[in-house]
């Protein structure tokens, strides 16, 4: 599990990376937002370094993931940035987009290495009638304001659903095979 999470880490690196590098080569070059993105990464770089250390991976594992930081911190230290930066935005340079693209390839990176898992929707059970003597299934009809339910013990009727707010209509349990169909939630 946790040469995966590495793993999966430097995926991340290599998309920003090819991103900063393309940066590199227009107006971002003298963009303080491209200088600041690629401190970030170095430093991002640095403390994956020291967490592979002291995490207990095997060793070829780790030398694979060490080979691999090294590679990204070579890249990411040739970026090209002048050495006078300003925010090309406000020097009003910049026409690509409301945000910075340097700052926002780090974002990109938040959504390979920590990808945000859909909750799962929650299930509405939908009750049914059940005929006890040849199994055959209906939905629960309508009573008033929407399907049935029992009440309590009472299982021959089928009342309104907004009966706790005093709704007292009902129906006769419906039958099948002459008998009247259970309510199963």
């Amino acid at each position: 599990m946790a040469t995966a999470y590495f793993k999966n880490q430097l995926r991340g690196y290599d998309v920003v990376l090819a991103t900063l590098q393309a940066f590199s080569k227009d107006i971002c070059r003298r963009c303080i937002g491209l200088s600041g993105a690629q401190t970030k990464v170095i430093k991002g770089l640095k403390k994956l370094r020291m967490d592979l250390d002291k995490t207990p991976i095997p060793e070829d594992d780790k030398k694979e993931i060490m080979v691999h930081i090294d590679s990204c911190e070579k890249i990411a230290n040739a970026i090209e940035v002048e050495e006078e930066c300003e925010c090309q935005k406000t020097a009003g340079n910049c026409k690509i987009g409301p945000g910075c693209l340097a700052l926002g390839a780090l974002e990109l990176m938040k959504e390979i290495t920590e990808p945000v898992f859909k909750v799962e929707e929650e299930v509405i059970k939908v009750a049914k009638l059940v005929c006890e003597k040849c199994g055959a299934e209906e939905p629960v009809p309508v009573v008033h304001c929407g399907p049935g339910i029992v009440s309590g013990s009472e299982t021959d009727k089928l009342y309104c659903p907004c009966m706790p707010e005093g709704h007292t209509e009902y129906i006769e349990m419906p039958k099948h095979c002459g008998n009247p169909m259970k309510y199963i939630e």
